[in-house]
Parts: C-alpha cells; sequence; structure tokens
C-alpha cells in the first residue's frame, strides 16, 4: 500500500486504466456516506456521511481505502450552505471504509469505525498538519489550536496564548478562580451575558463550550474551571472560514486539558 496522503475532498488519484475505471473521490462519496448511514444506524433523520482525511490506494489500482470523520448534516457536506455547515454536527468518530473495482464498479466491502492502528497513525499525521499543540507548564493545561496560525501569527501572552490572521482569531489562556465558579455555573453565566449561544460539553475532559453564530463571524468560547483557576480558550472567525473552522472547534475542545483534572 502507498502511504498515506492528506487531500482536500476535491483531490482524486488516477488508477491504473487497465485495471479499473478512474476512481474519482467524490463520485465514490455517496456510496461511504451510504455506508457510514447503515453503520451509525441513520436511516431517518439528518444526513450522515464522512469527510475524507486521506485515502489509500493499492498498486494494482482495485482497492482504495479511505480515512474520514463521521458528522451528521442537513445534506451531504458539499451541498451546504454556509449556514447550515455552522450546524454540522461532528460525532467524534473516525470511519475506516474499504472499497474494491468488482462488476465493473466501485463496491464498499468494509466499514468500520476506529479500527486499524495503520488508520490512527493516518489520522495523526492529518491532525499533525491541521492543528498545533498548545502545552503550558506552569499553569498546567494545553489545548490544540489551528495550524492556520503560524509562528508569525500567535504571540506569547501573560498565563496563555493568541492568534490572529485575516478573518480568524484565538486565545487561551487561565485566571484566579476567586469566585469560586464551577465549569457549569461559569458556562451558565457566559450564556445569560449572549442570549441565543448554544452550549455543551465535553464529560470526559470537563470542558465546556460555548457558541455563538452571528450574521459576520462565530464566536466560540472552552472552559475548564477548577477551585484554584479559571481555564479559557476562545475563537472567533468569518462566517465564510466556517467549513474548516467548526471542525477545528471540535478539535480544540476535545483537546482541552489541565493537569488539575488528571488528563494533562
Amino acid at each position: 500500500m502507498k502511504r498515506f496522503l492528506a487531500l482536500v475532498l476535491a483531490l482524486w488519484l488516477l488508477m491504473p486504466m487497465a485495471a479499473a475505471e478512474e476512481f474519482v473521490l467524490e463520485a465514490a462519496l455517496p456510496l461511504v456516506d451510504a455506508a457510514a448511514a447503515q453503520a451509525m444506524g441513520q436511516s431517518e433523520g439528518r444526513y450522515c456521511g464522512v469527510r475524507t482525511m486521506a485515502v489509500d490506494q493499492s498498486d494494482d489500482g482495485l482497492a482504495v481505502r479511505i480515512l474520514g470523520d463521521v458528522y451528521l448534516a442537513d445534506a451531504q457536506l458539499e451541498q451546504l450552505s454556509l449556514e447550515q455547515y455552522a450546524q454540522v454536527e461532528w460525532l467524534d468518530r473516525r470511519a475506516v471504509v474499504e472499497l474494491r473495482w468488482e462488476k465493473d464498479a466501485w463496491q464498499v466491502t468494509s466499514f468500520s469505525l476506529d479500527a486499524e492502528l495503520e488508520m490512527e497513525q493516518a489520522a495523526q499525521e492529518y491532525f499533525t498538519s491541521a492543528m498545533v499543540e498548545y502545552v503550558n507548564p506552569e499553569r498546567g493545561f494545553s489545548i490544540l489550536y489551528p495550524a492556520v496560525f503560524g509562528e508569525d501569527a500567535v504571540t506569547v501572552e501573560e498565563n496563555g496564548l493568541s492568534g490572529q490572521v485575516e478573518g480568524a482569531s484565538f486565545r487561551v489562556g487561565c485566571t484566579a478562580n476567586e469566585a469560586g465558579w464551577t465549569t457549569e455555573s461559569f458556562m451558565e453565566h457566559q450564556k445569560k451575558e449572549t442570549p441565543g449561544a448554544e452550549t455543551n460539553m465535553n464529560d470526559i475532559t470537563g470542558t465546556g463550550r460555548l457558541i455563538v453564530h452571528g450574521e459576520a463571524e462565530t464566536l466560540v468560547r472552552f472552559f475548564i474551571v477548577t477551585p484554584e483557576w479559571v481555564y479559557q480558550a476562545e475563537l472567533r472567525y468569518d462566517q465564510s472560514m466556517s467549513k474548516d473552522f467548526s471542525l477545528y472547534s471540535d478539535y480544540m475542545m476535545h483537546s482541552f486539558t489541565v493537569d488539575e483534572m488528571g488528563l494533562g
């Protein structure tokens, strides 16, 4: 098998014409998405699909394996408006899909979730290219932030880090918990100050998230509160950047950990 290649959804891989018809990723996605819907039990309701992260093609051109993130949405990702894309639900599951050229057509022969070590390695390569880890050993917390904020776009601040590029910014840091907040009470307080905000929790890391979809930009805030500190991160981005940054938001939430919680 060739090594994994990180790619965008529009990329296709050319296969030997003598072995199989040209493999076009976009044409294969309905097959992949249908397999995802069946595996996740989503026969009705929201559209279930896979956002491609990597593709692996066999040397003989007769087999392809696809790695991607599973999502729920109003329709296939390529058909969504920016407003609909902001409402995509990323299920924090990775799919491994195998297709083979059989009977003059591509067929899905295997679908598994979070299955194979080499696929996990490919995912790690993808995350490494898409995200950067920030660790603050003095205050005992860490988080992944989008790699689009390169070295020249980030600034070290007291107790944290910030970054800014055209159309997007982020900040992460901590302050003393002088008011005796918990994550839940702090998030509820923030929600009252921002009517219409959406909130949810990561029960594993103890991270709370608040999302505000404005007409021009989206604001996402993340919170972890301990008896001593209030750890906060913030991500802002123009609505035109939602297709990438809505997924970055999930990566940030799931990676935000602190030593005091026993997860850093």
